[in-house]
């Protein structure tokens, strides 16, 4: 089984006259990457539209590509609220629209093409207007 996991550690940092951010990615990849472009950390207004990439790689015409999002571990599908303001586009890629402050969490791609399955993880954050 192949694996690709990603780790994005933000920080942040305020002096007296600059606000300083930084994200930190850690990548693990084994053999295969079938994901081209993972999700990427978002911060969003409520009632925003948050995106997350999830663009897999091509593969050969016999091979089903299945692209399957989770937010904190939980299948996107068993959360009814989420579910039904969150849609996913061919390539694979996660819009929600629009945001609400349940929805801050860690995001989840899972790409499986034949006997190969791959993970990426982004997080949201919400914030209030």
């Amino acid at each position: 089984m192949t694996a690709l996991k990603i780790h994005a550690i933000a920080k942040s940092g305020n002096t007296a006259h600059m606000r300083h951010c930084f994200f930190v990615f850690f990548f693990v990849f084994s053999a295969g990457s079938l994901i081209a472009t993972p999700p990427i950390n978002v911060t969003k207004l409520e009632g925003e539209s948050a995106h997350f990439s999830c663009i897999t790689k091509p593969q050969p015409k016999e091979t089903e590509v299945k692209v399957t999002w989770y937010k904190d571990g939980a299948p996107l599908d068993n959360l009814e609220d989420l579910k039904a303001r969150s849609f996913v586009v061919d390539e694979g890629s996660l819009t929600i629209a629009p945001t609400a402050m349940e929805d801050p969490g860690e995001y989840t791609c899972e790409v499986t093409a034949g006997a190969h399955r791959q993970q990426a993880s982004a997080f949201l954050d919400v914030r209030c207007k």
